[in-house]
């Protein structure tokens, strides 16, 4: 069968590929390279749209293996974020040195003092961080998503953050004999040409050479990198996605995502140091060859620590439960963590600071992500009802309260008046004497309406005899000789021997 297209494979992951096709150009133009999608297939292979899933894949091959495949080109995963060398302020430019990577060191933790909080610094390195290495995070937790989203109407916090993220990088070509690439820092999608809507390859491409065919342009991802995506749609993110979800994608002004779990206060950029931004926009050099360095320098046990440790730090769960899943927001907060504290473990070990100027981030860290907590003050003893101490602090308020109500020595007791009680002299000692019933009543409200006192034994059924025997005892009540109730002739009309009061030393109110 004669071969009527050309193909070229293209390798995008470990085991992924995609195919595409050269097509002729509009009005003889050059042809061109697309991508074989399932229109195409629909209309050479008969019931295309019927067949099962193996069905389908062999005669995608059977179509592939009738045509010409011309080229097989892989990907470039893993690109250098920072060049070699560094333009001095002379004029010349010259190899990094050590004396570079440890002022990048100090640039990247000034971060942390840039905003008026640090947690905004935090928020935006960690990310940084983390997206250079999110390839081997996302092996150990798939979920796990470098990105970090700004909705702020003020164009200058936009702008401010726009030039502050252009400091992570200062190569965007990459040129090799096989392919030559092109990845913008920045995706604005708000500047479109004619009004048309703008797509992933307008910032990221790859372009190989083909012998004797036209070039083969791809998009690119970006891979273990930082991208700043401005005004962004839905469908804008949805198609960017699959280049956005392997780096760190902070998000301004863009529509809200599922995979975006770190979100800025509008009002988070609002303050910010302007010397503190002035040495970064001036060592913009050192700190992209610093994150290079950091990129470049993972190891095969970072990524299972940091997952091991972000988990740990929700404690071990409850060997009730089967499963436990973390909260999905502390969980990458928790990871965050993790990222800082390894990183400036990283830099203590490669000896980039010293250990003393390296303790107020680490501190700072702590404070944003663990926060301490106030030690709570000491609980009060419990304070009880039975408390002589208690029931006289009571006796003291409700009596101290109401003096209108306490009948004097020259004054008679009387039911209609609504006395609670009478100062009588008994033995030549002053008393506070009150009828039982209405002590009880007047007791326990009182003693109700009084924070922080144990009433439990209100819901006794005999409290009061208990609590006239507990206070007699206590010598905090008159006591009689035999017995805990004492009687006396309060109202003044002969019937002591069925009056039962309480009476109280004026000596101990």
């Amino acid at each position: 069968m004669d071969k009527l297209h050309n193909y070229i494979m293209v390798q995008t992951g470990k085991k992924t590929v995609s195919w595409y096709r050269e097509v002729e150009g509009h009005r003889g133009e050059k042809t061109c390279w697309v991508p074989l999608d399932e229109s195409f297939f629909r209309k050479k292979i008969t019931y295309f749209s019927q067949l099962h899933e193996a069905a389908r894949a062999k005669q995608v091959n059977r179509l592939i293996e009738e045509g010409n495949i011309i080229a097989k080109v892989k990907l470039p995963f893993d690109l250098p974020p920072a060049k070699r060398r560094i333009q001095r302020p002379e004029g010349y430019r010259e190899r990094y040195n050590n004396t570079d990577l440890q002022t990048g060191a100090l640039v990247s933790l000034r971060f942390l003092d840039l905003f008026g909080s640090a947690e905004t610094g935090a928020i935006l390195l960690a990310n940084l961080l983390g997206g250079l290495r999110a390839t081997a995070l996302q092996k150990q937790e798939p979920d796990f998503h470098a990105a970090v989203a700004l909705d702020t109407p003020s164009p200058e916090a936009e702008k401010l953050l726009i030039d502050l993220l252009r400091t992570t990088s200062n190569k965007t070509r990459w040129r090799s004999k096989h392919y030559t690439a092109k990845r913008k820092l920045v995706l604005n999608y708000a500047k479109a040409s004619y009004g048309f809507s703008r797509h992933i390859q307008d910032f990221s491409t790859v372009c190989f050479p083909i012998k004797e065919h036209t070039k083969l342009k791809v998009p690119m991802s970006y891979r273990n990198a930082v991208a700043t995506v401005v005004q962004a749609g839905r469908n804008n993110l949805l198609e960017a996605e699959p280049y956005l979800c392997q780096g760190c994608a902070v998000l301004i002004n863009c529509s809200s995502v599922e995979w975006c779990r770190s979100k800025l206060r509008p009002a988070a950029l609002n303050h910010y140091d302007s010397l503190v931004y002035q040495f970064i926009q001036e060592h913009r050099a050192q700190l992209s060859l610093m994150l290079a360095y950091w990129w470049c320098s993972v190891d095969g046990n970072w990524a299972p620590s940091i997952i091991k440790q972000a988990r740990a730090s929700f404690g071990k769960p409850d060997s009730r439960f089967v499963s436990m899943t973390p909260d999905p927001k502390l969980y990458h907060r928790a990871i965050l963590h993790q990222i800082l504290l390894s990183y400036l473990a990283f830099l203590q070990n490669q000896q980039m600071l010293p250990s003393e100027m390296l303790e107020p981030y680490a501190a700072m860290v702590r404070g944003v992500f663990v926060p301490e907590i106030p030690a709570e003050p000491e609980a009060a003893p419990p304070r009880s009802l039975e408390d002589p101490e208690v029931f006289l602090e009571i006796m003291k308020e409700l009596s101290g309260s109401n003096p209108d109500r306490i009948a004097s020595l020259d004054q008679s007791f009387s039911r209609q008046h609504k006395h609670l009680g009478a100062w009588r002299d008994i033995s030549g000692e002053r008393h506070l004497i009150m009828l039982e019933d209405t002590w009880a009543k007047e007791l326990a409200k009182a003693a109700r309406n009084t924070e922080g006192v144990d009433c439990s034994i209100l819901r006794h059924d005999n409290w009061t005899g208990e609590m006239q025997r507990l206070m007699a005892n206590a010598g905090v009540i008159k006591k009689p000789s035999a017995g805990y109730r004492y009687r006396y002739d309060l109202l003044g009309d002969g019937t002591r021997d069925r009056t039962y009061v309480v009476a109280i030393p004026q000596r101990l109110l």
